[in-house]
């Protein structure tokens, strides 16, 4: 794990903010709790963008999850669109919660 803040992937330098706002390239969904796009950072890599928000019932903060994961190209990223969040973790990504947790998996 890294900081939330700042860390490297493949060999760049990343802000997360860089990745929040990566150019989106492409929409697959963009509903009120659940958005695919697939984005463009500023290096250039491609990700399938995943944001998905959980309801809780119990007072708490809702919870979200926020995934890019590295594809080679819109080809794939179409092929992945619905493939789960588990499923897509064993992709090189990156992912958050929204509420100071992230993690890099850069291999």
């Amino acid at each position: 794990m890294q900081s939330h803040e700042r860390f490297t992937f493949q060999g760049n330098d990343y802000l997360l903010s860089m990745l929040r706002y990566a150019k989106i390239v492409k929409t697959y969904w963009d509903r009120s709790k659940s958005e695919r796009h697939l984005v463009r950072d500023e290096y250039g890599r491609l990700f399938l963008y995943c944001w998905e928000e959980e309801t809780t019932f119990d007072g708490t903060s809702d919870r979200l999850d926020m995934l890019w994961v590295l594809v080679k190209n819109e080809a794939e990223a179409d092929s992945l669109k619905n493939e789960g969040l588990l499923t897509l973790s064993n992709y090189p990504h990156i992912s958050a919660d929204g509420h100071d947790w992230m993690n890099v998996v850069d291999k």
